[in-house]
């Protein structure tokens, strides 16, 4: 009986705190939303915000604007919305549990035409909420109060308040990734070759000058660092250990600059690089050749694999290969099983993956394959898609290439046995006779004729 007790008290506390918490870390995050902002107007080129089409659900919002609903009400066509929905009432304290608030609406001729129920939840050093759809059209929930700094001004964060002219100074990043050599654990066996993400720009003129970097993976911040002088750069890359177990290669890399003329002043406005495609990728992602051709798809590899000990650097390597249709567990690295021959591809023996080594990482690779003759007349193209990925196999210490995601390939297979299409294979009462190669004999002897024969199949007519 007493366990009985116990246990109808602990579960539903194990279950309340388990929900609570799930609140601060399943939420939908909403970044860079400074148009929220009640300092915000909404203009002739803007979209206005409408909250009308929102998926109810908890959501945490991230800008430097501010981060929180406001608690005053704006006045219409604010917060990048034509009616702006404002929170009537506090916001929780911490530690506090999720609270019950109301939400009101903004009309043209009162500050509360219309009111939505919500709930926040205080999560230490944020807020989430939990947001209903707004009743009207073009109506938009409320973030933050500041705006941007005007053109040519910026702060720490490059919004209100703080906004200083900014240095006059412009760069031009650009993403490089390469390999670097450490010191290894076994000297004898060489040194330790590391995998890393460079932002490289020209050194400004004058100075000294510091630097922000900052590090984006599909469009995500992973990576910050402030105030560092040019001859530091080095200590501002992007490393395996910065991504390696929250993103996959074939990921979109960019990096970010901000200039300062003293350790602490006034950044200048970010300075972004084009967007660098991470990992293997094929020239196209479509196909097309015959039954018994063979084609070879190139692929370019933009990023390294690293290698534990240089003087077995012929040894670093990750393994590309084949997933689907048929894929075959080979104890070596460098081989697999070809497709089964009912298939629409061959692949020649042990050549049905990629192999990218450390010391030519930056070489181009192909991927032959081959078109496979069925010996049936097909009414149309038949199609087949190649899924490559990583195969477990590899020894990059970075983990790096443990995980790629690569789209799948379509390729086309057009048809050379209609060739044969409305051939006749018959025999008359006197010796003459047609094969299916369309070939005429006449034959006076006595003896088995095969008028057919399958290349492949044990089949012949004769």
């Amino acid at each position: 009986m007493w366990l009985e007790f116990l246990y109808s008290k602990l579960v539903p506390m194990i279950v309340s705190v388990a929900f609570v918490t799930g609140q601060c870390t399943n939420y939908k995050l909403q970044s860079n939303q400074y148009k929220r902002s009640s300092s915000y107007q909404l203009t002739g080129t803007d979209v206005a915000i409408s909250d009308s089409f929102l998926s109810e659900g908890w959501y945490r919002f991230q800008s430097g604007a501010g981060n929180d609903m406001v608690t005053s009400a704006p006045s219409l066509a604010m917060c990048g919305t034509l009616y702006p929905v404002w929170l009537d009432g506090s916001l929780p304290l911490q530690g506090e549990d999720t609270v019950d608030r109301t939400a009101c609406v903004v009309g043209l001729t009162r500050s509360c035409e219309s009111t939505i129920p919500i709930k926040i939840r205080n999560c230490g050093t944020y807020n989430v909420y939990y947001l209903r759809k707004t009743p009207n059209l073009a109506s938009g929930y409320c973030f933050g109060e500041q705006v941007r700094c005007p053109y040519g001004q910026g702060s720490e964060n490059g919004f209100t308040p703080g906004c200083q002219m900014l240095p006059a100074i412009t760069v031009s990043p650009v993403v490089d990734a390469d390999l670097e050599e450490t010191p290894s654990q076994i000297p004898r066996l060489g040194s330790t070759k590391r995998s890393y993400f460079e932002c490289t720009f020209n050194k400004p003129s004058m100075g000294p000058y510091y630097f922000d970097i900052t590090w984006y993976i599909n469009e995500d911040e992973v990576r910050r660092t402030t105030n560092v002088l040019y001859e530091d750069i080095a200590s501002t890359r992007l490393l395996p250990e910065h991504w390696v177990h929250q993103y996959n290669l074939n990921m979109v890399v960019r990096c970010s600059v901000r200039v300062r003329t003293s350790s602490g002043g006034t950044p200048s406005n970010e300075m972004s690089s084009r967007d660098y495609q991470a990992g293997i990728f094929p020239e196209s992602f479509s196909y097309h050749l015959d039954e018994g051709q063979t084609m070879s798809i190139p692929f370019q590899v933009t990023y390294p694999v690293g290698c534990l000990f240089t003087k077995l650097e012929s040894n670093c390597i990750t393994a590309i290969y084949m997933l689907t249709p048929y894929y075959y567990q080979s104890s070596a690295v460098d081989t697999c099983q070809n497709i089964k021959s009912t298939e629409a591809l061959l692949f020649n023996k042990n050549k049905c993956g990629i192999i990218i080594s450390s010391n030519t990482w930056n070489e181009s690779k192909v991927l032959n394959v081959t078109g496979n003759i069925d010996n049936l007349i097909n009414e149309r193209d038949r199609e087949i898609y190649i899924r490559l990925g990583h195969n477990g196999q590899g020894n990059d210490p970075s983990g790096a290439w443990d995980n790629v995601t690569i789209p799948d390939i379509k390729v086309y297979i057009s048809d050379v046995d209609n060739t044969i299409s409305n051939r006749i294979c018959m025999l008359r009462t006197d010796p003459r006779f047609w094969t299916f190669d369309n070939r005429f004999h006449n034959i006076y002897t006595a003896g088995e004729f095969v008028l057919y024969r399958h290349k492949k199949r044990n089949v012949e007519v004769s």
